[in-house]
């Protein structure tokens, strides 16, 4: 099996009070014959906010880890279908 990820887009904000990220990702997946079984891209948005921390520099990288978290959380999900 081989899987290959690629992010297609990143939306993030350089200033902000709340930091909203926004992540898509390609997914294509190959069985063991070379053949792709999935190809899909996913959508994810997460925030974090000032209530977490008041450096905006860690607010940043707390809303990529969960827009990521939460994008391959969603593929877990979807590959549950797959057959």
């Amino acid at each position: 099996m081989r899987f290959e990820a690629e992010i297609t887009n990143w939306d993030h904000p350089w200033f902000g009070i709340d930091f909203t990220h926004s992540l898509t990702v390609r997914y294509i997946l190959y069985n063991e014959n070379n053949i792709q079984v999935y190809n899909k891209e996913i959508y994810s948005i997460e925030t974090a906010t000032t209530e977490e921390t008041l450096i905006g520099v860690y607010r940043a990288n707390r809303a990529n880890e969960y827009a990521a978290k939460e994008n391959i959380r969603l593929l877990l999900l979807d590959l549950e279908n797959v057959k």
